[in-house]
């Protein structure tokens, strides 16, 4: 709670028209990621990021802004200015596109305005292998929440996120380029701008002139801008692994550049060690992020059983205790490890949706009569299955604020921040049936369309006295793709 917050007297000149709110106490603020109340810290270092963001061209053209007696240095997701970041020495990014298009004023036939397309990569110094976003270096400069576009209406940032099909559904290697689209307020129609002048989606015929542009349908996929940035940002890394396994040594190319098995010795034999990383069979053992995964573990995370060991003496190693009792000069046995695959996430919440009910049953059976936790309330529910995520994911973060959708906010319920899963939670009640419920569920798929970090949607809804009376069908209507977010509605039990 905020009792005190720091004021300081505005002077706006008499020709402008500006809005002061004066907030003299704050009842509410996030919480961390464990759920436990923070001061005041948190809230000012994120209004820090935003004004640093949505006012970058403003800092740029000389208005400075403070915060707690602290100037503030721009964020510029473009990376074209890093001389006026907090990292000045930084180098920019190179523009890959910068097209303006003359676009009809929304009352007057005759007149037009400028919509202004940028598209830039940024530099290889800053992306230098596979699985940089998650570095520090990358961190700091809000590297890894950059994937999306920025809209900015009069130079300030009026939306940011996933404006699919504009461009391709987000991934993460799209941290790496940016973009920015600009218009004037004479087109706040066409942008379907709200009085409160933040928000803004294209209207469907300027959305296809967007994607004619960004995301072409008349080209082939590989040809299209997005992806053509997608494909030198893989091959650049690509080349950096094959010159690192040269200067290590393991050139896999003889001398007429033919392909070679650096597993066979110069005699033409085995040496025992395995380097094949699956792509001959098809398997890429690589994630997008560079991190190795284990192609003997199948989606679901459970050992394939197959033996992919050459070497006849390890397969028939005695079966002690840390292969102590192996042949002389074999090398031990692998480790079974199982590795969380690029879709387990989503299969692990999928699990705990399905047999939650299971769960809140046992709990009302305990020894002797002891409390319980009773589900009664949609809290309950959120109580329960926090818990719950906390035994498979390290980053929970519970009611995050979401984007403003027809007029308001809400909060979502839990945010999975590394997997980028959003999980809504609800719980039926007595005026709550399968129309009401699918209306608010189309709210919250419109509203996480826009957030930043949601790349999956996950309805949770909870149904112990059956309520719904076709929860498979409503299933089946909701689960989809909307504009590139991925929702999957679960109902339970049923």
């Amino acid at each position: 709670m905020v009792t005190q917050p720091y004021l300081k007297t505005l002077r706006f000149p008499t020709h402008s028209s500006r809005s002061f709110v004066q907030c003299p106490v704050a009842s509410r603020l996030d919480a961390n990621p464990d759920g436990h109340p923070i001061d005041g810290t948190l809230a000012i270092n994120e209004l820090k990021e935003w004004v640093a963001r949505a006012y970058r061209y403003y800092i740029w053209d000389g208005v400075k802004f403070y915060i707690n007696g602290q100037e503030l240095k721009s964020h510029d997701p473009l990376y074209l200015r890093p001389q006026d970041t907090n990292f000045p020495s930084d180098p920019p990014a190179t523009i890959r596109l910068d097209e303006t298009i003359a676009w009809p004023l929304p009352k007057n036939a005759l007149g037009t305005s400028n919509i202004r397309i940028v598209v830039t990569l940024l530099p290889e110094q800053l992306r230098p292998f596979r699985g940089a976003g998650g570095t520090t270096e990358a961190r700091i400069r809000r590297i890894d929440v950059n994937e999306g576009i920025s809209i900015l209406r009069h130079k300030r940032e009026v939306a940011f996120g996933n404006f699919y099909p504009i461009v391709p559904a987000l991934e993460d290697i799209d941290r790496w380029w940016g973009c920015e689209i600009h218009f004037e307020p004479a087109l706040d129609e066409w942008w379907q701008v709200r009085n409160i002048k933040r928000g803004a989606r294209p209207v469907e015929q300027l959305r296809n002139r967007l994607k004619s542009i960004l995301n072409n349908p008349d080209e082939v996929a590989h040809d299209r801008l997005i992806m053509r940035i997608r494909q030198e940002i893989r091959t650049y890394w690509d080349l950096i692994e094959q010159n690192t396994n040269t200067e290590n040594g393991t050139d896999t190319t003889n001398e007429d550049g033919q392909e070679t098995d650096p597993s066979v010795n110069a005699a033409g034999s085995d040496s025992g060690t395995n380097t094949n990383t699956g792509t001959e069979n098809g398997i890429d053992t690589t994630n997008e992020d560079g991190q190795e995964t284990d192609p003997s573990v199948d989606a679901a995370g459970s050992d394939s059983g197959t033996n992919t060991n050459t070497d006849s003496n390890v397969e028939n190693e005695p079966a002690t205790e840390g292969g102590r009792n192996r042949p002389r000069g074999t090398p031990p046995p692998r480790p079974q490890i199982t590795l969380i695959s690029a879709r387990e996430p989503e299969q692990i919440v999928e699990r705990m949706c399905k047999r939650f009910h299971l769960i809140a049953q046992q709990l009302t059976t305990r020894h002797n009569g002891r409390p319980t936790l009773e589900i009664t309330d949609e809290y309950d529910v959120q109580d329960l299955l926090h818990a719950l995520l906390k035994l498979e994911f390290d980053d929970v973060r519970p009611e995050e604020w979401t984007p403003s959708y027809a007029g308001g906010s809400s909060r979502m319920d839990f945010l999975l921040n590394k997997e980028k899963i959003v999980i809504e939670v609800k719980k039926t009640r007595n005026n709550m049936n399968a129309r009401t419920l699918g209306e608010e569920l189309i709210i919250d798929i419109h509203r996480y369309q826009s957030h930043p970090r949601c790349r999956t949607l996950i309805c949770f809804v909870f149904d112990p006295d059956n309520r719904i009376t076709n929860p498979r069908g409503l299933e089946n209507d909701l689960s989809r793709y909307y504009n590139g977010l991925k929702v999957e509605v679960y109902i339970t039990p049923s």
